[in-house]
């Protein structure tokens, strides 16, 4: 059984078993009244109790008084008898019988206020529901207001035949609200392919801090999960690259954010060849297709970097590539505007969305009034209001310094996350992606196990 019902059932019965100890009890002394009354009454005959000293006395008297004073005189001595003995016992069952009705009727009343207290408990814990609704609901609107106000305009280039290659054509669009996840989960996919070799050719130590590293060590959620940590890392840098952009604003960003966790010589070289890219309407964005179609990974780097390189420039942008094979020469970038880069980054169009879809999980789950199942059926009214690709970059931005706070890492002190307060896991918030092999090549399995998911089982 849930241990929360449990629990409840628990405490029903503790209290309903104490007042029906209450009640009986009252009723105890209300009948024990009412028999020892009627014992006390009925204990002799009355016309014995009564007509007993009346006889006597008329024995006595009969031969000094005439018939008819006998008779008035029996008659006053019947009622002073009557009420005598009537009297007494009444004034005896008055101390006893009526003390034990009135322990009953303090018994009821100290029931009645308990009750009474009971239906005010009630009537406020009903108006703390209301006002936890109202708040969440209050939310759900906020977060729906924050996802119809999300707009992105882009340019493309439709491709020409079976190449691929773009034409010279340059198209624009607007779009608008969920669909512009689809657009962040394209160019997530897009540097994941183009940076591919970059991580692939780097160990652990040339991409972490040590210090930072052995911290993730022994991060008991990362280590029971046994998650890559440089898997972890590519998904990381790759996701800020998105959200944040590479134009100058973004990379201080970035450097600043993964500051004393990885290694600045390796994020800079990352960062130099993502901003490498250019822009779809630039005249060079078509030779940097054409260089993607080719298969291999090591080609496309050397292609890219003679595209770029040019020696003779009187202002070479001043980074060194020896990661690429080719140290200590210089190069720069198609387009002479630091800004204009590929991937601009949408911070400003998903940071409050972040921030506040964290906000309304964190504020059921700090509602202590609520039970695990009830916070549950909130969350699961939010998780509806999630499409598919919103979960997906949810779960992007969850292994990111952004959003590691949600289950797997504080990214404050480097510790684990407090078991109450591993959100995605509890309230399963991306059980609803269909497919293990979510994006560029991450398993959701692999870093969130325990969610039943609807789409695959976890385990296999």
């Amino acid at each position: 059984m849930n241990p929360d019902i449990l629990k409840k059932n628990q405490m029903f019965n503790k209290k309903h078993g104490t007042e029906l100890m209450i009640q009986i009890l009252a009723l105890s002394f209300v009948l024990f009244g009412i028999f020892y009354t009627y014992t006390v009454f009925h204990d002799e005959p009355l016309e014995e109790i009564v007509e007993k000293p009346l006889k006597m006395k008329s024995l006595s008297s009969v031969n000094n008084s005439s018939e008819q004073d006998v008779k008035e005189e029996d008659v006053k001595e019947r009622y002073k008898n009557y009420w005598t003995v009537y009297g007494t016992k009444g004034d005896f069952t008055a101390g006893t019988s009526g003390t034990l009705f009135a322990l009953a009727g303090f018994l009821f009343l100290l029931l009645s206020f308990k009750k009474q207290r009971e239906a005010n408990d009630v009537q406020l814990e009903s108006f703390k529901y209301e006002k936890i609704e109202g708040r969440f609901f209050e939310l759900i609107r906020l977060h729906r207001d924050n996802v119809s106000e999300l707009s992105f305009t882009y340019y493309f280039r439709l491709p020409v035949s079976k190449d691929k290659i773009p034409t010279n054509d340059i198209e624009k669009d607007t779009i608008a609200h969920r669909k512009i996840f689809q657009v962040v989960k394209q160019q997530y996919t897009e540097v994941a392919n183009e940076l591919a070799l970059l991580f692939e050719e780097a160990v652990k130590a040339e991409i972490y801090e040590s210090e930072y590293l052995k911290l993730l060590n022994n991060n008991p959620t990362i280590k029971k999960r046994e998650i890559n940590l440089k898997e972890l890392a590519r998904a990381d840098i790759l996701y800020l690259i998105v959200f944040f952009g590479v134009g100058q604003d973004g990379q201080e960003t970035i450097l600043g954010i993964t500051n004393a966790k990885y290694k600045t010589l390796f994020i800079k070289k990352v960062l130099a060849f993502a901003a490498l890219k250019p822009k779809v309407q630039s005249d060079y964005y078509i030779q940097w297709e054409t260089i993607m179609l080719m298969s291999n990974s090591r080609q496309k780097l050397n292609a890219i970097l003679d595209c770029w390189s040019n020696p003779k420039s009187q202002k070479p942008r001043d980074i060194t590539l020896s990661w690429a094979k080719r140290k200590g020469e210089q190069f720069k970038m198609f387009y002479p505007n630091n800004f204009e880069k590929y991937y601009g980054g949408h911070q400003f169009r998903l940071g409050h969305y972040f921030r506040h879809l964290y906000q309304t999980v964190s504020f059921i789950n700090n509602q202590t009034e609520l039970l695990g199942t009830e916070q549950k059926q909130y969350i699961r009214h939010l998780r509806g209001q999630l499409s598919t690709d919103e979960q997906i970059i949810f779960f992007l931005n969850s292994l990111s310094q952004l959003g590691r706070i949600w289950e797997l890492e504080d990214t404050k002190s480097g510790n684990a996350v407090d078991v109450k307060k591993r959100m995605i896991t509890d309230y399963e918030l991306i059980k609803n992606i269909p497919n293990n092999n979510v994006i560029a090549d991450l398993k959701l399995s692999t870093f969130y196990p325990n969610i039943n998911y609807e789409g695959f089982n976890a385990g296999q």
